[in-house]
Protein backbone atom coordinates (compact mmCIF):
# COMPACT_ATOMS: atom_id res chain seq x y z
CA UNK A 1 0.00 0.00 0.00
CA UNK A 2 2.66 2.61 0.72
CA UNK A 3 3.86 2.26 -3.10
CA UNK A 4 1.04 2.59 -4.24
CA UNK A 5 0.32 5.65 -2.40
CA UNK A 6 3.46 6.96 -4.36
CA UNK A 7 1.12 7.41 -6.93
CA UNK A 8 -0.07 11.42 -6.87
CA UNK A 9 -3.75 9.92 -7.73
CA UNK A 10 -3.62 7.45 -5.43
CA UNK A 11 -2.71 9.42 -2.52
CA UNK A 12 -5.01 12.23 -3.71
CA UNK A 13 -7.88 10.14 -3.89
CA UNK A 14 -7.33 8.12 -0.45
CA UNK A 15 -7.13 11.74 1.14
CA UNK A 16 -10.32 12.81 -0.46
CA UNK A 17 -12.32 10.01 0.73
CA UNK A 18 -10.67 9.50 4.19
CA UNK A 19 -10.70 13.75 4.83
CA UNK A 20 -14.45 13.98 3.89
CA UNK A 21 -15.36 11.04 5.94
CA UNK A 22 -13.59 11.95 8.82
CA UNK A 23 -14.65 15.55 9.29
CA UNK A 24 -18.32 14.41 9.47
CA UNK A 25 -20.05 15.14 12.54
CA UNK A 26 -20.33 11.84 14.25
CA UNK A 27 -22.43 11.25 17.19
CA UNK A 28 -25.03 9.14 19.45
CA UNK A 29 -28.84 9.49 19.03
CA UNK A 30 -31.36 8.50 21.77
CA UNK A 31 -34.36 6.75 19.87
CA UNK A 32 -37.72 8.52 20.93
CA UNK A 33 -41.41 8.07 19.94
CA UNK A 34 -41.07 10.57 16.95
CA UNK A 35 -37.92 10.32 16.03
CA UNK A 36 -34.44 10.54 17.78
CA UNK A 37 -32.57 12.91 20.55
CA UNK A 38 -28.63 13.84 20.67
CA UNK A 39 -27.41 12.30 23.83
CA UNK A 40 -24.01 13.55 24.99
CA UNK A 41 -24.58 12.15 28.02
CA UNK A 42 -24.30 8.89 26.52
CA UNK A 43 -20.37 7.16 28.05
CA UNK A 44 -19.67 6.49 23.94
CA UNK A 45 -20.60 10.16 22.21
CA UNK A 46 -17.66 11.50 23.83
CA UNK A 47 -15.37 8.53 22.12
CA UNK A 48 -17.03 8.55 18.94
CA UNK A 49 -17.45 12.72 18.64
CA UNK A 50 -14.58 13.98 20.71
CA UNK A 51 -11.71 11.89 20.77
CA UNK A 52 -11.34 7.50 20.67
CA UNK A 53 -8.68 7.54 22.60
CA UNK A 54 -6.22 10.03 24.47
CA UNK A 55 -3.67 10.35 21.66
CA UNK A 56 -6.11 11.13 18.62
CA UNK A 57 -9.12 13.31 17.34
CA UNK A 58 -11.99 11.76 16.29
CA UNK A 59 -11.42 13.04 12.78
CA UNK A 60 -7.94 11.72 12.85
CA UNK A 61 -9.47 7.86 13.88
CA UNK A 62 -11.90 8.22 11.30
CA UNK A 63 -9.82 9.69 8.87
CA UNK A 64 -7.39 6.78 9.35
CA UNK A 65 -9.88 4.22 9.26
CA UNK A 66 -10.59 5.49 6.05
CA UNK A 67 -7.88 5.27 4.86
CA UNK A 68 -6.72 1.82 5.83
CA UNK A 69 -10.05 0.55 4.10
CA UNK A 70 -8.71 2.12 0.82
CA UNK A 71 -5.21 0.66 1.54
CA UNK A 72 -5.60 -2.66 2.83
CA UNK A 73 -9.44 -3.26 2.93
CA UNK A 74 -9.87 -3.82 6.67
CA UNK A 75 -9.75 -1.40 9.69
CA UNK A 76 -9.23 -2.58 13.23
CA UNK A 77 -9.12 -0.93 16.43
CA UNK A 78 -8.75 -2.59 20.19
CA UNK A 79 -11.92 -1.99 22.39
CA UNK A 80 -10.40 -1.49 26.01
CA UNK A 81 -13.17 -1.26 28.75
CA UNK A 82 -12.70 -0.61 32.23
CA UNK A 83 -13.99 -3.02 34.90
CA UNK A 84 -17.68 -2.04 34.90
CA UNK A 85 -17.19 -3.05 31.16
CA UNK A 86 -17.71 0.39 29.76
CA UNK A 87 -15.75 1.08 26.74
CA UNK A 88 -13.16 3.69 27.63
CA UNK A 89 -10.89 4.12 24.26
CA UNK A 90 -10.55 2.42 20.94
CA UNK A 91 -6.75 2.06 19.65
CA UNK A 92 -6.35 1.41 16.15
CA UNK A 93 -4.60 -1.76 15.32
CA UNK A 94 -2.62 -2.14 12.11
CA UNK A 95 -3.65 -4.28 9.59
CA UNK A 96 -0.74 -6.14 7.54
CA UNK A 97 -0.12 -7.39 11.29
CA UNK A 98 -3.39 -8.64 11.85
CA UNK A 99 -4.65 -12.60 11.08
CA UNK A 100 -8.40 -13.11 11.47
CA UNK A 101 -9.27 -16.63 12.19
CA UNK A 102 -12.18 -18.93 13.38
CA UNK A 103 -12.05 -20.83 16.73
CA UNK A 104 -12.92 -24.79 15.05
CA UNK A 105 -14.66 -25.76 18.48
CA UNK A 106 -17.00 -22.45 19.12
CA UNK A 107 -16.31 -21.15 15.80
CA UNK A 108 -15.89 -17.69 17.08
CA UNK A 109 -14.15 -15.46 15.77
CA UNK A 110 -10.15 -14.73 17.06
CA UNK A 111 -8.56 -11.65 16.07
CA UNK A 112 -4.24 -12.48 16.42
CA UNK A 113 -2.35 -9.39 16.26
CA UNK A 114 1.69 -9.60 16.06
CA UNK A 115 3.19 -6.46 17.14
CA UNK A 116 6.41 -5.41 15.62
CA UNK A 117 8.92 -7.11 18.06
CA UNK A 118 6.86 -8.87 20.02
CA UNK A 119 4.61 -11.85 20.80
CA UNK A 120 1.12 -12.60 18.89
CA UNK A 121 -1.61 -11.65 21.08
CA UNK A 122 -5.64 -13.18 20.15
CA UNK A 123 -8.28 -11.00 20.87
CA UNK A 124 -11.65 -12.34 20.92
CA UNK A 125 -14.53 -10.51 18.90
CA UNK A 126 -16.10 -8.31 21.45
CA UNK A 127 -12.97 -7.43 22.09
CA UNK A 128 -12.04 -5.65 18.44
CA UNK A 129 -13.37 -3.14 16.16
CA UNK A 130 -13.89 -4.65 12.78
CA UNK A 131 -14.38 -2.41 10.21
CA UNK A 132 -14.27 -4.93 6.79
CA UNK A 133 -14.07 -3.09 3.30
CA UNK A 134 -15.58 -4.20 -0.17
CA UNK A 135 -16.36 -7.91 -0.45
CA UNK A 136 -14.73 -10.67 1.61
CA UNK A 137 -11.62 -11.96 1.41
CA UNK A 138 -11.23 -15.99 1.71
CA UNK A 139 -14.43 -18.88 1.47
CA UNK A 140 -14.83 -18.46 5.26
CA UNK A 141 -15.69 -14.66 4.59
CA UNK A 142 -13.69 -13.09 7.79
CA UNK A 143 -12.13 -9.98 6.37
CA UNK A 144 -12.21 -7.15 3.46
CA UNK A 145 -10.99 -7.24 -0.30
CA UNK A 146 -7.69 -5.36 -0.62
CA UNK A 147 -8.22 -2.86 -3.34
CA UNK A 148 -4.22 -2.14 -3.43
CA UNK A 149 -3.33 -6.36 -4.33
CA UNK A 150 -6.87 -6.65 -6.27
CA UNK A 151 -5.87 -3.76 -8.51
CA UNK A 152 -2.31 -4.20 -8.57
CA UNK A 153 -1.63 -4.54 -12.51
CA UNK A 154 -3.58 -1.59 -12.82
CA UNK A 155 -1.85 0.24 -10.35
CA UNK A 156 1.44 -1.37 -11.49
CA UNK A 157 0.54 0.13 -15.22
CA UNK A 158 0.89 3.54 -13.35
CA UNK A 159 4.19 3.04 -11.77
CA UNK A 160 5.45 1.88 -14.99
CA UNK A 161 4.86 4.62 -16.74
CA UNK A 162 6.18 7.15 -14.15
CA UNK A 163 8.68 5.39 -13.52
CA UNK A 164 9.16 5.86 -17.54
CA UNK A 165 9.03 9.18 -17.69
CA UNK A 166 10.85 9.33 -14.39
CA UNK A 167 13.79 7.15 -16.26
CA UNK A 168 13.55 9.28 -19.58
CA UNK A 169 14.03 12.74 -18.11
CA UNK A 170 17.00 11.43 -16.05
CA UNK A 171 18.70 10.66 -19.48
CA UNK A 172 17.95 14.22 -20.77
CA UNK A 173 15.14 13.67 -22.47
CA UNK A 174 16.87 11.06 -24.60
CA UNK A 175 15.97 7.50 -25.82
CA UNK A 176 18.32 4.62 -27.26
CA UNK A 177 21.40 6.50 -26.95
CA UNK A 178 24.24 4.23 -28.16
CA UNK A 179 27.86 4.55 -28.93
CA UNK A 180 29.27 3.51 -32.04
CA UNK A 181 33.62 2.35 -32.26
CA UNK A 182 34.48 0.98 -35.06
CA UNK A 183 37.33 -1.12 -33.36
CA UNK A 184 36.89 -3.62 -31.11
CA UNK A 185 36.64 -3.02 -26.76
CA UNK A 186 37.09 -5.31 -24.06
CA UNK A 187 34.13 -5.75 -21.94
CA UNK A 188 36.39 -3.55 -19.13
CA UNK A 189 37.68 -1.32 -21.22
CA UNK A 190 33.08 -0.99 -22.16
CA UNK A 191 32.55 -0.58 -18.66
CA UNK A 192 34.75 1.86 -17.98
CA UNK A 193 34.43 4.36 -21.01
CA UNK A 194 30.44 4.11 -20.06
CA UNK A 195 31.09 5.06 -16.43
CA UNK A 196 33.10 8.27 -17.49
CA UNK A 197 30.39 9.05 -20.51
CA UNK A 198 27.72 9.52 -18.19
CA UNK A 199 29.67 10.59 -15.19
CA UNK A 200 30.53 13.35 -17.78
CA UNK A 201 27.91 13.80 -20.01
CA UNK A 202 24.92 11.77 -18.87
CA UNK A 203 21.66 13.08 -16.80
CA UNK A 204 20.02 16.52 -16.64
CA UNK A 205 22.49 17.77 -14.73
CA UNK A 206 25.06 17.71 -17.97
CA UNK A 207 22.09 18.71 -20.26
CA UNK A 208 23.48 21.01 -23.14
CA UNK A 209 27.16 20.09 -22.48
CA UNK A 210 28.69 19.36 -25.31
CA UNK A 211 31.12 15.99 -25.90
CA UNK A 212 34.40 15.42 -27.18
CA UNK A 213 34.53 11.89 -28.66
CA UNK A 214 37.81 10.46 -30.15
CA UNK A 215 38.86 7.01 -31.64
CA UNK A 216 36.31 7.12 -34.12
CA UNK A 217 33.52 6.93 -31.57
CA UNK A 218 30.40 8.62 -32.77
CA UNK A 219 27.14 8.97 -30.95
CA UNK A 220 24.01 7.53 -32.07
CA UNK A 221 20.12 7.45 -30.86
CA UNK A 222 17.10 5.18 -31.87
CA UNK A 223 14.42 8.05 -32.48
CA UNK A 224 11.09 7.66 -30.04
CA UNK A 225 7.38 8.93 -30.77
CA UNK A 226 5.49 9.28 -27.99
CA UNK A 227 2.56 10.56 -29.84
CA UNK A 228 2.74 7.11 -31.29
CA UNK A 229 2.84 5.07 -27.80
CA UNK A 230 -0.20 6.93 -26.63
CA UNK A 231 1.74 8.08 -23.61
CA UNK A 232 0.17 11.17 -22.66
CA UNK A 233 -3.27 9.32 -23.43
CA UNK A 234 -1.86 6.36 -21.06
CA UNK A 235 -1.49 8.73 -17.96
CA UNK A 236 -4.80 10.92 -18.61
CA UNK A 237 -5.95 7.18 -18.62
CA UNK A 238 -4.86 5.67 -15.67
CA UNK A 239 -5.75 9.31 -13.61
CA UNK A 240 -9.51 7.78 -14.90
CA UNK A 241 -8.96 4.12 -14.05
CA UNK A 242 -7.46 5.05 -10.32
CA UNK A 243 -10.58 7.20 -9.99
CA UNK A 244 -12.66 4.53 -10.99
CA UNK A 245 -11.64 2.27 -8.65
CA UNK A 246 -11.85 4.35 -5.02
CA UNK A 247 -15.40 5.96 -6.82
CA UNK A 248 -13.80 9.47 -6.63
CA UNK A 249 -14.82 11.91 -9.43
CA UNK A 250 -12.09 13.20 -11.37
CA UNK A 251 -12.71 17.06 -10.52
CA UNK A 252 -11.77 15.90 -6.66
CA UNK A 253 -8.43 15.09 -7.72
CA UNK A 254 -7.86 18.04 -9.77
CA UNK A 255 -8.61 16.51 -13.21
CA UNK A 256 -11.24 18.93 -14.83
CA UNK A 257 -10.45 17.77 -18.35
CA UNK A 258 -14.54 16.32 -17.98
CA UNK A 259 -15.52 19.15 -15.43
CA UNK A 260 -17.96 21.98 -16.04
CA UNK A 261 -19.42 24.68 -14.32
CA UNK A 262 -23.23 22.73 -14.86
CA UNK A 263 -21.90 19.68 -13.76
CA UNK A 264 -19.19 19.90 -11.25
CA UNK A 265 -21.49 20.82 -8.22
CA UNK A 266 -23.47 17.84 -9.27
CA UNK A 267 -20.38 15.22 -9.01
CA UNK A 268 -20.16 16.45 -6.14
CA UNK A 269 -22.93 15.76 -4.89
CA UNK A 270 -22.90 12.17 -6.11
CA UNK A 271 -19.64 11.52 -4.22
CA UNK A 272 -21.48 12.18 -1.23
CA UNK A 273 -24.39 10.26 -1.88
CA UNK A 274 -22.77 7.31 -4.04
CA UNK A 275 -19.28 7.21 -2.11
CA UNK A 276 -19.53 8.65 1.39
CA UNK A 277 -22.15 7.55 2.03
CA UNK A 278 -22.44 3.76 1.94
CA UNK A 279 -19.16 3.89 3.66
CA UNK A 280 -20.36 6.02 6.45
CA UNK A 281 -23.24 3.59 6.92
CA UNK A 282 -21.52 0.77 6.67
CA UNK A 283 -18.83 2.12 9.71
CA UNK A 284 -22.27 2.86 11.61
CA UNK A 285 -23.82 -0.58 11.52
CA UNK A 286 -20.25 -1.93 12.40
CA UNK A 287 -20.05 0.55 15.65
CA UNK A 288 -23.84 -0.11 16.68
CA UNK A 289 -22.91 -3.99 16.38
CA UNK A 290 -19.81 -3.64 18.12
CA UNK A 291 -20.34 -1.52 21.05
CA UNK A 292 -23.53 -1.04 21.91
CA UNK A 293 -24.65 -4.40 21.44
CA UNK A 294 -28.19 -6.13 21.45
CA UNK A 295 -29.54 -4.12 24.97
CA UNK A 296 -28.33 -0.76 24.24
CA UNK A 297 -28.85 -1.17 20.50
CA UNK A 298 -32.15 -1.14 21.05
CA UNK A 299 -32.00 2.23 22.10
CA UNK A 300 -29.22 4.05 21.31
CA UNK A 301 -27.35 4.50 17.90
CA UNK A 302 -24.38 6.36 16.22
CA UNK A 303 -25.19 8.13 13.26
CA UNK A 304 -22.57 10.41 10.94
CA UNK A 305 -24.34 13.84 9.90
CA UNK A 306 -24.10 14.07 6.03
CA UNK A 307 -26.45 17.62 6.39
CA UNK A 308 -23.17 20.04 6.30
CA UNK A 309 -22.23 18.45 2.80
CA UNK A 310 -25.45 17.14 1.30
CA UNK A 311 -27.60 19.64 1.09
CA UNK A 312 -28.24 20.10 -2.75
CA UNK A 313 -27.37 22.29 -5.53
CA UNK A 314 -27.42 26.22 -5.28
CA UNK A 315 -30.46 25.92 -6.89
CA UNK A 316 -32.38 23.79 -5.01
CA UNK A 317 -30.60 25.68 -1.60
CA UNK A 318 -32.23 29.10 -2.68
CA UNK A 319 -35.51 27.30 -3.74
Amino acid sequence: SSTALRVGTVWACVRVFSETLGSLPFKVYRRVENGKLEDPTHPLYRLIHDSPNPAMTAMEFWKLAAQRICTHGNFYARIVMDEREVVRSLRPLDPSRMRVIRDPITELLVYVYTPQGGPSVPYLADEVLHIPGLGYDGEDNLTGLDPIAIHAQSLGLTLDAEGYASRFFANNANHGTWLYNPQTMTEPKKREFLTWFMDNFGGVKNSGKPAILDNGLELRSLPINHQQMQFIETRKYQVEEICRIFRVPPHLVQDLARSTNNNIEHQAIDFVTHTIRPWAEMIEQRINMSLFGPREGSRYFAEFNLDSILRGDAVSRAE
